[in-house]
């Protein structure tokens, strides 16, 4: 189990080392990750539901199971293939919309 509750993170590594491993991953729900880990991940608003969480991974072993194919999942998103071919597609987009207002 991998918990991030930090109030202040951008996308730290130890988010995509926990996916290489394939554990469950628990963050605080910040508005930022939504587009970056959707609903691969557990969130919690506060230190009490970090802590009901955590509690229901250790109890139910099907959810506990779930979490860690979500964070497989996550990992297979952020191979070197699938992050060189976002950064393709979003320089393709600069160089097109430059060549539109270059005419």
């Amino acid at each position: 189990m991998f918990v991030l509750p930090s109030y202040d993170e951008l996308f730290p590594m130890t988010i995509l080392e926990a996916t290489n491993v394939n554990i469950p991953i628990l963050v605080r729900d910040l508005p930022l990750y939504d587009p970056i880990l959707g609903d691969k991940v557990l969130k919690a608003h506060n230190n009490g539901e970090f802590s009901l969480t955590l509690k229901k991974l250790r109890e139910d072993p099907v959810l506990l199971a779930e979490c860690a194919l979500h964070s497989s999942e996550l990992a297979g998103e952020y191979t070197p293939e699938v992050v060189f071919s976002k950064w393709d597609q979003f320089y393709q987009k600069i160089l097109v919309e430059y060549g539109k207002k270059q005419k």
